[in-house]
């Protein structure tokens, strides 16, 4: 719990600005502002808050209190929404870091491997030539043989996905858990199968 003063003619809010002093990122649920003139002010946030090391700007939150068309929005309240619009869509440069919040998107022009050979060539998904839903871009090194196809991820390094979409780590791990039993399920009759007939 936070306590803080504003003015009595302030108004309702719009928007909270927050900042992460901690080391390590955290999980805010809501705000909620009580004691104005008007009844409590719920924030929604529901969203990861990065260290101030990793992102020193601050991250802004929206009111649900007051749902405004673009051209009734408040001037200062319109500025952030710009801002945090911006934000979200990248200026498209840069690899993208496990902590970024950013939904900039590419073709899928990583699906081959070229530089380990001819054979291991895939067509690029998405654009004019071949319509495919986009990917989020990462922004990782072009490969040796081709410029226009980015580098490969391979395990155990995690492809990039905007922080506030992640598996949770016990999500992850149910994930994984589930994936096992799947390939066990299938793998057991066939080795049963092998070892009846051998």
């Amino acid at each position: 719990m936070a306590k803080f003063f504003i003015d009595s003619n302030f108004g309702i809010p719009g928007a909270i600005a927050v900042t992460n002093k901690h080391q390590k990122e955290f999980f805010l649920e809501s705000i909620v502002i009580e004691g104005l003139v008007c009844e409590p002010v719920h924030f929604s946030c529901n969203s990861w808050v990065q260290s101030r090391k990793d992102h020193p700007g601050k991250r802004v939150f929206f009111s649900n209190k007051q749902p405004y068309l673009p051209s009734e929005t408040p001037a200062g309240l319109k500025e952030l929404r710009e801002k945090e619009l911006s934000d979200l869509r990248g200026d498209g440069q840069g690899e993208r870091k496990h902590s970024d919040r950013i939904y900039d998107y590419a073709i899928y022009n990583d699906l081959g491997n070229l530089d380990k050979g001819i054979d291991l060539a895939r067509p690029k998904l998405g654009g004019e030539a071949i319509p495919f839903p986009r990917r989020c871009r990462t922004g990782r090194s072009p490969t040796d043989t081709d410029i226009n196809a980015e580098n490969r991820v391979e395990k155990p390094l995690p492809m990039y996905v905007p922080r506030d979409e992640a598996f949770e780590e016990s999500k992850q791990d149910t994930f994984a858990a589930w994936r096992l039993r799947g390939v066990l399920h299938n793998l057991i009759p066939s080795l049963i199968a092998s070892i009846s007939a051998g």
